[in-house]
């Protein structure tokens, strides 16, 4: 029984994140142009690519839900895989709501360690993983 509702409660949730996320992502896909995206998120754009997927990843809704649809996004107007990754990582752990609930229930000191220990490891991951993959000329499938 509660196994059922769980997945009941799952399945509103989705269905009132959801459809908003995929517009905003498809008005994102028309408005914005591939050379702004190569310009701040693609191979060379330095430190600044990654705040600007810290500050993408914190204002993120419904997790990983639209994480990855975004992250397609972002490769097809041509992001480089170290950002996309980065920001795959980033929004696991880095939405504002989120954040603000841990404070809530587990405390500020919890929440700046937990950030202070993530946030270098995913960097850190996230470059890794792209220069990997880069230089083998992955892609994400469309």
């Amino acid at each position: 029984m509660q196994t059922g509702r769980a997945f009941y409660d799952v399945c509103l949730y989705m269905l009132r994140i959801l459809p908003c996320s995929f517009i905003l992502i498809a008005l994102l896909e028309v408005w914005i142009k591939p050379e702004t995206v190569v310009e701040h998120l693609g191979e060379n754009c330095g430190w600044q690519g990654n705040f600007w997927v810290m500050v993408l990843a914190g204002f993120s809704i419904g997790g990983l839900y639209v994480a990855y649809p975004m992250a397609q996004t972002l490769q097809r107007k041509g992001a480089s895989l170290r950002i996309i990754f980065s920001y795959l990582a980033f929004t696991g752990i880095l939405r504002i709501p989120m954040t603000l609930f841990e404070i809530t229930f587990l405390g500020l000191p919890f929440t700046l360690t937990r950030l202070l220990v993530a946030l270098p490891l995913f960097l850190l991951s996230g470059i890794l993983f792209g220069t990997v993959l880069t230089r083998k000329n992955y892609r994400l499938k469309d």
